[in-house]
């Protein structure tokens, strides 16, 4: 029964933390969803505008330059290179690692502890 809730408030647009909240509804979601008549939705008439949004500089960018670039198959080359030649050499690394914690570090300056682990690591 909760699936069936949730369907219902899913098709009339309900927020999911605010089910007394409506989405607003804009055009791609409009085109995308599957209703017969769209200029009616729960009886409230929806203007809805077929004519395309114009595209932002930033879709351009990604659109023209950064998309070709990233899909090119000598930068995935590249990238799949790079990320290997990073794993091998941070795991190289972590053998150099020392194991454990100095106790003087965490210990605050102050602490009657300090000269014992002092006395501790001098010998």
């Amino acid at each position: 029964s909760l699936l069936s809730l949730d369907t219902r408030r899913s098709k009339s647009l309900r927020i999911d933390c605010l089910p007394c909240v409506q989405a607003p509804i804009s055009d791609n979601l409009l085109e995308e969803m599957p209703i017969i008549n769209k200029q009616t939705l729960k009886g409230a008439v929806i203007k809805h505008n077929n004519a395309r949004k114009p595209e932002s500089l930033l879709q351009m960018i990604f659109r023209r330059f950064y998309a070709p670039f990233i899909l090119h198959p000598i930068t995935k080359a590249v990238v799949v290179l790079f990320f290997g030649f990073m794993l091998c050499f941070f795991l190289n690394q972590t053998a150099d690692l020392e194991v454990g914690l100095d106790q003087r570090v965490v210990l605050p300056s102050d602490s009657y502890l300090q000269d014992y682990y002092n006395s501790v690591y001098a010998y």
